[in-house]
């Protein structure tokens, strides 16, 4: 059977493996192990007792074996690792995430990287996270001297890494991030000698093109930090979900996403966030490269056409600073007919704003999730919008209300 399944296969079982969007097939597996084991792999042995091990098997002589080839092939990489976590799968490198410390060592973290990448056992790494060491006692100062992302950028730079499907930069949104948006307050850095002159944010993750050029097979993209910038060509075309968060998202990647043919795209989200006029004297950061110009529903009209998204059914447009306007576009867009769940929250809009969604409101009738949470409706506004989309309707936390954590830290 396995003779007659590796015989007919075109390309050798890894290759199929790094291509495969569903790689649960045991049978491929297997094949894999048959492979491994004719080219003197031992991963082939360490990879047929892992099946065996997540069958149920319960044998005391597997169990010791397994744990004999794990210290022979699994810990020379977790040391080699240094501080970087790896989630591991049947013998290879399943996940990896990688944070730049603070305190910089003798091997840069970039070298790190660069070196498990080239790992054999990250073959089929699926699962790559970037990020950087937080420190709160850390002067502002130097926050945004030290991006996100740009301590890895050059390590894509000319790689290929086909077998990857989920990337995240930037790690996931905290509540944090949610609440110093909704107050409309930056983190940034100061040039040194500069006073309270914007030298650009902290978080900054820049340019990622060169990240998902050598990551071609992606599914899942997920990036969260300040000065996100990618052309429209760049994103997979297998992207299934998509999440970009930022407390402001510059106009040149908003156009980007916008324009972009994602046919596959079930799930989108959006940061889309307050221009940074809450700090006193306010010049902007240098022009386009960390902010750009304000943003308006204009810059969202390729997305709303629908066009380049037909699979898109979740889709989150949040922290927008001109909700109104953008609930006005939504109503009146081809896009809306295919949307099941609609999160519009973090938007500050009030009860004299809801007209376009209360007059056309049979345009959302179809929405089995509607979340207008985290805006600034009171209890006649609400009921008005109960009245109209009933259960779908998601209205937790208005801004404004006793206990509401936005409210506490803008008054703090």
């Amino acid at each position: 059977m396995r003779a007659t399944f590796e015989g007919a296969m075109t390309v050798d079982p890894q290759t199929r493996l790094v291509e495969a969007r569903d790689d649960t097939n045991d049978e491929l597996w297997s094949v894999y192990a048959d492979w491994l084991e004719r080219r003197g792999d031992p991963r082939s042995e360490l990879l047929r007792l892992s099946m065996l091990v997540e069958a149920g098997v319960e044998d005391e002589a597997v169990g010791a074996r397994a744990a004999e080839l794990e210290a022979k092939l699994v810990a020379p990489v977790e040391d080699a690792a240094g501080g970087f976590e790896l989630g591991w799968r049947r013998g290879f490198v399943d996940r990896l995430r990688a944070e730049e410390p603070w305190e910089r060592g003798e091997t840069s973290a970039a070298d790190r990287l660069s070196a498990l990448l080239d790992a054999e056992a990250l073959r089929l790494l699926r699962t790559l996270e970037i990020d950087r060491e937080d420190r709160d006692d850390v002067a502002m100062g130097a926050l945004g001297q030290r991006g996100t992302f740009e301590w890895a950028r050059a390590v894509f730079e000319g790689r290929s890494l086909p077998q990857l499907r989920r990337l995240g930069i930037g790690g996931a949104p905290s509540e944090d991030m949610h609440l110093s948006q909704t107050s409309n307050w930056m983190m940034t850095s100061t040039a040194p000698g500069e006073g309270g002159r914007i030298y650009r944010p902290d978080r900054y993750v820049g340019d990622i093109s060169p990240a998902l050029a050598a990551t071609p097979g992606l599914r899942e993209l997920e990036v969260a930090g300040e000065g996100i910038r990618v052309d429209a060509s760049a994103l997979p075309a297998g992207l299934k979900s998509l999440r970009v968060a930022t407390r402001y998202l510059r106009q040149t990647t908003l156009a980007a996403v916008s324009a972009a043919r994602l046919p596959e795209l079930e799930r989108l989200e959006l940061w889309l966030g307050f221009w940074p006029d809450s700090v006193v004297d306010f010049e902007g950061p240098e022009g386009e490269e960390y902010y750009g110009p304000e943003t308006s529903p204009e810059d969202l009209r390729g997305l709303l056409a629908g066009g380049g998204v037909p699979a898109l059914r979740e889709l989150a447009l949040v922290h927008c600073a001109y909700m109104a306007e953008l609930l006005e576009a939504l109503a009146t867009s081809p896009l809306l007919a295919q949307i099941e769940a609609l999160d519009l929250s973090y938007g500050f809009l009030g009860a004299d704003q809801l007209g376009p969604l209360l007059d056309a409101s049979e345009r959302f009738a179809h929405l089995r999730r509607l979340d207008l949470s985290h805006h600034q409706l009171d209890d006649e506004a609400l009921a008005q919008l109960r009245a109209r989309f009933g259960e779908a309707l998601i209205s937790e936390a208005q801004f404004g209300r006793e206990g509401d954590a936005a409210l506490q830290l803008l008054s703090f």
